[in-house]
């Protein structure tokens, strides 16, 4: 069963949807209406306008100040307007200036394996960059002041700093990483007509009917399971986690944590037990002997091992991960 944000219906926003309903580790439930996800505002009819007001208060902006100055998200009255860029101007292939579009396009059109390392190499940069670490403390700050309404964010696309944007909300709130990168991907079918149509504008342009250019393409404007996985990686080879990367790399602290999945979360949110990270971590006892795992918490000072409880299949694994808030892979000590 599909469990992905909501794609809401608008007549020229094409990639907005609520997070609301999103199901967490803990049976609990994101609240409706306070996270939307989006792709540039610059181009709305009158009725969107009118419907975003009802919806949001505040809206991120994730864009350069280039990508902001060629086309400026429409100013709609009572809605709270932050930028916060998580790259530098003229990031070609991610910032989408024109100029930063046709340099890119120029480079690697021809050249699918250059043009999906490129992009890979942008998620490295969402992970590890001081100005992507800043933007994202951000933009988590934000959602942690009091809302009458609504939260959007958005870059041009609603793909890449929206997407990871979007990655480090549902993992803050418990939802497991199968379903974040499944919502990652939903990208491509709200998008897919605007791909379309750009590609072939693209290779109108070049000149060219090349196969190769297509898959270029494709790694160019799409979403890529890849791309997600390969910021994920890096997060755990940095940080040795999720938490790593949250308390480590956004300088977030527990409380704030805490606090942000408590306002968020409806359902069972309560049973969620914390255990003291600075001192343990949690780990998979297995024994070659007999097979047997449990799980429990490492002293990672002393070594010494606190069981908690008997897996004996996945929805057991589930239950503990649940149980304390744990969204990471759980090493196995033998």
């Amino acid at each position: 069963m599909s469990n992905t944000g909501r794609i809401l219906k608008y007549e020229m926003l094409h990639n907005i949807r609520d997070l609301g309903g999103i199901r967490t580790r803990s049976a609990g439930k994101v609240e409706s209406g306070r996270f939307i996800r989006c792709g540039h505002l610059s181009k709305m009819s009158d009725k969107d306008i009118h419907k975003l007001a009802k919806l949001v208060d505040t809206v991120v902006d994730f864009r350069s100040e280039g990508e902001r100055a060629e086309n400026p998200d429409i100013d709609i009255p009572g809605i709270n307007y932050i930028s916060i860029p998580i790259m530098d101007s003229l990031t070609a292939g991610i910032t989408r200036e024109k100029e930063a579009d046709r340099k890119i396009f120029d480079k690697l059109l021809l050249k699918p394996d250059e043009a999906k390392k490129y992009m890979c190499d942008m998620y490295k940069y969402f992970a590890l960059n001081e100005k992507a670490l800043t933007g994202y403390r951000q933009f988590i700050n934000v959602l942690l002041d009091e809302h009458e309404k609504g939260v959007l964010w958005h870059c041009t696309v609603g793909k890449d700093r929206a997407g990871i944007a979007t990655a480090i909300v549902l993992e803050v709130l418990g939802v497991k990483r199968e379903d974040i990168v499944e919502d990652y991907l939903l990208t491509n079918k709200c998008i897919k007509a605007d791909i379309r149509f750009l590609a072939e504008f693209v290779k109108k342009q070049a000149g060219t009917t090349s196969e190769l250019a297509d898959e270029s393409l494709e790694y160019l404007l799409g979403a890529n399971e890849d791309y997600i996985n390969t910021f994920y990686k890096t997060i755990d080879e940095t940080y040795g986690g999720f938490n790593g990367y949250l308390y480590e790399g956004l300088r977030l602290d527990k409380e704030e944590v805490r606090r942000f999945k408590e306002k968020s979360v409806k359902g069972e949110k309560s049973n969620v037990k914390y255990y003291d990270r600075d001192d343990y971590k949690p780990v998979i006892k297995a024994s070659i002997c007999t097979g047997e795992k449990v799980a429990g918490f490492k002293n990672i000072h002393t070594g010494k091992i606190e069981e908690i409880m008997l897996i004996g299949s996945d929805a057991d694994l589930d239950k503990f991960k649940a149980m304390y808030g744990i969204n990471d892979e759980i090493a196995k000590e033998y």
